[in-house]
């Protein structure tokens, strides 16, 4: 049999191609594209669908260090043994983070041994021994640390608060709390100190300082050399700024800021400079002015001889002048006649026009007055027939246990109470969807997005519904990320998941399965999806699921009530968010919906 190999090479500038030959570790991930790391210490990956090279990422700590080992966990993590410690890099947030001597590893220098156990462990051999640890176990410092400015000298002096340095005082108030600092063109040497109120691991934090009006770009530095000099600066203003990263690279979210103010020296000042052009506009003012008397002498027997020769010519252009001016009146009044007869017509158009805007308008928002008058009448006629339901079940039923407590025997009464429960249970949430609608309509219902941990609000979810998938012997289940966050309204997404949830439920046969899963998307929004085993969605009904024009009411495979108002409310709310809901099912195979949430603010 034959057997073809295709050989990939690196070619500077041409897109596609691997971003380096010199491969020394490769790894599958759980999508089955590969991914390679270099002797440089870049990492890039293989799209296998496309059979193109991503270009490739790294990491400053990892410039010119060997990645000599890789190998993917369960949950999708690279781990990669390097000459310089051991690193954990997530696909879906291309964050690197480093482990070390302090972290409890063998050392900074691994071999080419990586290898994931059928336990979940990974194995790791370096120069000093072997590492075998559970990923999952790994703890990741996500808190982004606060950074302050802790001092500040002049000349290698340490400045103190109130201490004049040279008879000047320096700092008013401490240097955490002081917003600008004022110097002399003279003392323009200077070193501001700072540091990270983070101390998981201090001698792994990371920090990052500009001086704007200077500094071209930010300049970095560890936590053995946590200060920023600056010498020979020009007078001038400046904004020193400074950032700081934690032991897992997290960086802080805010900066500390301080305005420094280089004063001029005094020969440079605006009123010595003021002072200076009132001497030279002085000087030239002189000489102009004598030029001026020299030129007006010659101007004025000019202009005598001039004024001779207008004279004899003003006498014959009169003449002229007179018949040019009956020829213009003549003209004027005839452009007035034409111009009249122009606007006149050009607003006998504009009134038509504004009269026919005025009536296709009028049109419109009569045709569409009628058809939301239309959908509403169809739509309270339909909640009303559903409503009316339930209460006929607790009417009936309450009225026979009424009449015949006495001689109804113990499960006849569990079986009417559980009946008359459920028919409770769906009014109540027939009316609880209805209220939330008729808010979101009118405009009341209020829209208070804030970063949320997903995990919390499907549990809650759960919890709410458990007794329903109990009662149907279904399988109620997730498998959502721990630290996966959305940015949501809270109320309103718990809303659109126990409608969600709650569908799956009524429309899957006892001993199924319904199970919520999410993922974060390279866009930033995280798509979540219910699924059953349940009967399915006939096709014909999927696009009219989310109108609310529309009826589609059935029951539940334990004869469950629906409306499906709870679709609408969630299309409405998914909106809200600007995302999208839909729909995939198959008869007697089952369904699931999915929508999509921003993971950070838009």
């Amino acid at each position: 049999e034959k057997v073809i190999f295709d050989i990939y090479r690196h070619i500077e500038g041409k897109a596609g191609t691997p971003p380096s030959n010199d491969i020394y570790a490769i790894a599958e991930d759980p999508q089955g594209n590969m991914w390679f790391g270099t002797n440089q210490g870049l990492l890039f990956k293989l799209d296998i669908a496309s059979m193109r090279f991503e270009p490739a990422i790294t990491h400053p700590d990892l410039d010119n260090k060997s990645i000599r080992a890789m190998v993917f966990d369960r949950r999708g993590r690279l781990w990669m043994g390097t000459t310089n410690g051991l690193w954990q890099f997530i696909p879906q947030k291309k964050m690197f983070i480093r482990y070390d001597e302090s972290d409890g590893i063998q050392g900074s220098i691994f071999s080419r041994a990586l290898l994931l156990l059928k336990d979940g462990k990974i194995a790791a051999g370096g120069t000093n021994g072997l590492n075998l640890f559970n990923p999952d176990e790994v703890p990741v410092n996500t808190r982004a640390p606060r950074v302050v400015i802790t001092g500040f000298k002049i000349f290698g002096q340490p400045i103190r608060v109130g201490v004049p340095l040279n008879g000047k005082i320096i700092l008013h108030e401490a240097i955490e709390e002081t917003k600008e600092i004022l110097l002399p063109h003279n003392f323009n040497y200077f070193t501001l100190s700072f540091t990270a109120l983070d101390f998981t691991n201090p001698q792994k934090n990371k920090y990052a300082y500009i001086l704007e009006g200077f500094d071209s770009k930010w300049q970095y530095t560890s936590a053995g050399r946590r200060e920023a000099i600056y010498s020979n600066l020009a007078p001038g203003q400046y904004v020193f700024k400074v950032k700081a990263a934690n032991n897992d690279g997290i960086w802080s979210t805010e900066s500390a800021v301080i305005r420094i103010n280089i004063l001029a020296p005094w020969w440079k000042r605006w009123w010595v400079k003021f002072l200076a052009a009132l001497l030279i506009i002085g000087i030239a003012g002189s000489y102009i002015y004598r030029k001026s008397v020299l030129a007006r002498q010659r101007e004025e027997e000019l202009n005598a001889l001039v004024f001779q020769r207008t004279q004899e010519l003003l006498e014959k252009n009169n003449l002229l002048q007179e018949q040019q001016a009956r020829l213009e009146e003549q003209a004027e009044e005839l452009r007035r006649s034409t111009e009249n007869l122009a606007e006149t017509n050009k607003l006998l158009l504009e009134k038509q026009k504004i009269i026919m805007d005025q009536t296709a308008q009028l049109e419109k928002s009569n045709e569409q007055l009628r058809l939301i008058n239309a959908s509403k009448d169809k739509f309270f006629s339909i909640i009303a027939h559903d409503l009316r339901n339930p209460f006929n079940v607790l009417i009936g039923l309450s009225d026979i246990m009424l009449r015949n407590y006495d001689t109804l025997p113990p499960e006849k009464i569990r079986r009417y109470a559980e009946i008359i429960y459920l028919s409770a249970k769906s009014g109540y949430n027939l009316l609880e969807n209805l209220l939330q609608w008729s808010r979101s309509q009118t405009g009341t219902i209020a829209f208070s997005p804030v970063k949320v941990q997903l995990i919390s609000l499907i549990e809650e979810t759960i919890d709410l519904l458990a007794g329903d998938a109990e009662r149907k012997k279904i399988h109620l289940s997730h498998d959502i990320e721990p630290h996966m966050v959305v940015w949501a309204d809270e109320s309103m997404l718990l809303t659109i998941l126990r409608n969600l949830v709650s569908n799956a439920i009524k429309f899957t046969p006892e001993g199924g399965k319904v199970k919520i899963s999410a993922q974060l998307n390279p866009d930033h929004w995280v798509q979540i999806s219910v699924s059953d085993t349940g009967v399915g969605i006939p096709q014909h009904v999927i696009p009219d699921l989310f109108r609310i024009d529309v009826s589609y009411s059935t029951k539940g495979t334990a004869n469950e009530p629906g409306t499906g108002l709870g679709l609408v409310l969630c299309k409405e709310f998914v909106e809200k968010h600007h995302g999208k809901i839909w729909v995939e099912s198959k008869e007697k195979v089952g369904s699931t919906f999915y929508f999509t949430i921003p993971s950070e603010p838009l």
